[in-house]
């Protein structure tokens, strides 16, 4: 049986939308494959030709990923049957049908920090800092766009702390309420420093009763990946 191709959509992809990760992660599996995980390579495969929507409000970093996506593509580390469509908008306001998008990613967005807060560790430039409200606008966007028992992806890239307010937003409006299950993740969900590369699927208006999630372990590479730049983040 022919697989479906799906409809993806990044948002917030800058200059490294997650086709252009997963190649170069997969190209250089030494230094990078940490940041891979086995809930992303199950719902997102770029050998099947499924179509990606990479959304950035950035225009200089959608140029980036256009070029790097090029150079990965003539080295042979992206099918060239992958398609990807690079989008200038704004994750609030995403020019989509209702329940239109097979997978929402939504990767490193949620671990931005609020405008003037940035620990000394992790310099944040103004422009790329987002709200909490901006957050929730991008999250309620995405939950709209997504099919019923479609999947959203959130991955948290080591700053959980500017993710702790959404992430319980999502789980008291939208989880509490069924209309979205969580179904794998790697990390802690909530209340937990122990956020480094948490990865999370959720399932939007699933069937079936909410239960347990499915606890995916880090390997060894990702446990000493998330502790050595634990060691080094300091916050104030």
């Amino acid at each position: 049986m022919t697989q479906q191709k799906k409809l993806i959509l990044d948002i917030g992809c800058g200059a490294n939308p997650w086709p252009i990760v997963r190649s170069f992660c997969l190209s250089n599996p030494d230094k990078y494959a940490p940041v891979i995980t086995p809930i992303i390579d199950e719902y997102v495969d770029l050998s099947s030709e499924n179509r990606f929507i990479c959304l950035d409000k950035n225009a200089d970093s959608i140029q980036r990923a256009i070029e790097r996506l090029k150079q990965l593509t003539e080295i042979g580390s992206t099918p060239k049957s992958v398609c990807i469509n690079f989008v200038l908008g704004d994750g609030r306001k995403l020019c989509l049908p209702n329940q239109s998008v097979d997978i929402v990613i939504i990767s490193g967005v949620f671990s931005a920090p609020p405008p003037g807060t940035t620990p000394r560790s992790e310099p944040y430039p103004q422009e790329i800092c987002i709200s909490e409200l901006t957050k929730w606008e991008i999250t309620k966007e995405a939950f709209r766009v997504l099919k019923n028992r479609g999947v959203l992806i959130v991955i948290i890239q080591l700053t959980p702390c500017y993710a702790l307010s959404i992430m319980e937003r999502i789980e008291k409006e939208l989880i509490a309420e069924g209309r979205l299950k969580l179904i794998k993740q790697c990390g802690r969900l909530i209340n937990s420093d122990d956020w480094h590369l948490y990865h999370a699927a959720f399932q939007k208006n699933p069937q079936t009763p909410l239960g347990t999630a499915e606890i995916i372990p880090w390997t060894p590479a990702q446990e000493k990946y998330i502790k050595d730049y634990a060691s080094s983040w300091v916050m104030y």
